[in-house]
C-alpha cells in the first residue's frame, strides 16, 4: 500500500478538530479508522473481468469511515459555492467506505452490467459528490488520476456527451490539497458563498 492510509488519516486528524463548527462539517465524523479490515478485491475483480487500480484498493482499504467531507478547487467560478482569496471551491461528500457500502456498491455495478451491455468495463470510479449534487467525483480506473464531472453523465456510458476534467494526479495528491484547504476556517471573513 502506498502512503494513501497515513496522508487520509492525517486529513480526517485535521478535519476533526472542526467538527463543532457547523459551518464546515455537516454531520459528525465516524472515525473507525484501526478497525478496517482488509477487503479482498481478488473475487470483485475476477466478477469484473479486469483488474481495478491499485490506488481505489488502497483507498477503500485506508479507512472506514461516513460523513467525511473536503473543500476541492474548482477551475471556474461557476461550478463553485465558495469562493476564498480569488479561488473557487466546491464541497464534496466521500461515500460511505465501509465494508458492507462498498461490498453493496460494486454488486449494484455487477447488477447493471448484466443489465446494460454498454457497459462492458468500468473506466472511471465514482468517490464523491458536491454537496448540491451538480458535481462528482471519479477514480480513472486505468490510471488513478481524479476527474470531475456534472450531474447527469455517467463516464462510463459511450454515449456521454460531457468529458471528465482531470482535478489531480492520484488520490495522494486530493487529500493533500484537502489537508491545505482546511485552513479556510480560520480565516471565515474571506469566504464569499456563491
Amino acid at each position: 500500500m502506498s502512503n494513501l492510509k497515513e496522508i487520509i488519516f492525517k486529513y480526517i486528524k485535521e478535519a476533526n478538530k472542526y467538527i463543532d463548527n457547523n459551518m464546515y462539517i455537516y454531520g459528525n465524523y465516524h472515525l473507525r479508522f484501526w478497525e478496517r479490515k482488509d477487503i479482498n478485491f481478488a473475487p470483485i475483480e475476477k466478477k469484473l473481468g479486469y483488474p481495478l487500480h491499485q490506488s481505489i484498493k488502497d483507498y477503500y482499504n485506508s479507512y472506514s469511515i461516513k460523513n467525511m467531507y473536503g473543500y476541492i478547487k474548482m477551475p471556474t467560478e461557476d461550478e463553485a459555492q465558495i469562493k476564498f482569496k480569488n479561488k473557487y471551491y466546491q464541497i464534496f461528500s466521500f461515500h460511505d467506505t465501509t465494508k458492507t457500502f462498498i461490498t453493496h456498491d460494486f454488486k449494484m455495478y455487477f447488477q447493471r452490467k448484466v443489465r446494460d451491455k454498454v457497459r462492458d468495463k468500468l473506466s472511471m470510479i465514482e468517490i464523491a459528490i458536491s454537496t448540491d449534487e451538480c458535481y462528482f467525483l471519479y477514480l480513472n480506473n486505468q490510471n488513478g488520476q481524479i476527474y470531475y464531472l456534472q450531474v447527469d453523465f455517467d463516464p462510463n456510458e459511450k454515449e456521454c456527451l460531457e468529458k471528465p476534467i482531470k482535478l489531480y494526479n492520484s488520490l495522494e495528491e486530493l487529500f493533500c490539497d484537502m489537508t491545505q484547504n482546511l485552513k479556510m476556517r480560520l480565516e471565515p471573513n474571506e469566504i464569499e458563498y456563491l
